[in-house]
């Protein structure tokens, strides 16, 4: 049906949607800053 495939996708259909895959993004990008944070408060002591 789409045209468009992206790269990653193996199959014909698209499996991960536009908004799951922001959120997912947004997820790892709010994990690894509060790592970060963590890792710099933790450092501080």
């Amino acid at each position: 049906m789409c045209a468009r495939v992206t790269p990653g996708a193996r199959e014909g259909r698209n499996m991960m949607p536009l908004p799951y895959a922001a959120l997912l993004v947004f997820i790892i990008i709010m994990i690894s800053f509060t790592i970060f944070v963590l890792m710099r408060r933790y450092h501080d002591q």
